[in-house]
């Protein structure tokens, strides 16, 4: 403690007898590393505040992927504006919104693999709900392990609506497959929807013959999937 004292003495000594360029020019040379460290901590201190406290940013409440067709992201981003009105809750209103995002492969090896690396990743740690592909693809999906059985969400969607429960019946798919599981034998389940002529895709001008949405295998929101199918299946009008 008593060095640090004397250190300040000297230093401020040495100031008192300096002009101001000579002060400037001083502290530049001897301090500019101290304080441009305190610049960037401050910064980050900054930062950690206001997406901590003050400006969180938005989670999602479902998160999907499509992979089914190049779609722009406007027409995606349009496609998650009007299912968002499934966020009833004021609360989370503020704090939650509906992503839709294209995984679509460009033939850009770079682009395309780091969107397979981001694709799986996400999966992994459940940050996407459900994913958009041609119809078949979905077997090769259900045997790596990707996307599962959906009898859980027609459950839910029949509960919730059952108009749109019936109207979807002749859209399910049933197939036959290898669940991901060393020694486990073939299953026959409800494994996606088609998206066909979906009234709210038709309207917003998406491209969606012969493709399907499941449900990823990390995935709970069989409440907040079920919505969106209202949605989707009745043009995004409020239930």
């Amino acid at each position: 403690m008593h060095m640090i004292r004397n250190f300040f003495a000297t230093e401020m000594a040495k100031l008192r007898k300096m002009n101001f360029t000579d002060k400037r020019q001083y502290i530049w040379e001897y301090y500019k590393l101290h304080l441009g460290l305190i610049a960037l901590l401050s910064f980050l201190f900054g930062s950690m505040i206001w997406t901590t406290f003050i400006r969180p940013p938005m989670r999602d409440y479902i998160y999907i992927a499509w992979q089914a067709s190049p779609q722009s992201m406007d027409q995606l981003d349009r496609l998650a504006a009007r299912i968002n009105p499934i966020i009833t809750d004021e609360e989370r209103k503020a704090r939650y919104q509906v992503s839709v995002r294209s995984y679509y492969l460009t033939g850009e090896v770079q682009m395309d693999q780091a969107l397979v690396t981001r694709f799986h990743a996400l999966v992994m740690v459940g940050d996407i709900h459900a994913l958009v592909i041609p119809g078949n693809e979905v077997i090769a999906h259900l045997e790596f392990g990707t996307v599962k059985p959906i009898r859980t969400l027609l459950s839910e969607l029949q509960l919730q609506c059952e108009a749109t429960h019936a109207l979807i019946l002749d859209r399910i798919l049933e197939l036959e497959f290898t669940p991901p599981i060393p020694g486990a034998d073939n299953e026959t389940d409800y494994v996606a929807i088609s998206l066909a002529n979906a009234p709210l895709l038709v309207e917003l001008g998406i491209e969606s013959e012969g493709i399907y949405l499941c449900m990823i295998s990390t995935a709970t929101t069989y409440y907040e999937l079920a919505k969106a199918l209202v949605y989707i299946f009745n043009e995004g009008a409020i239930q």
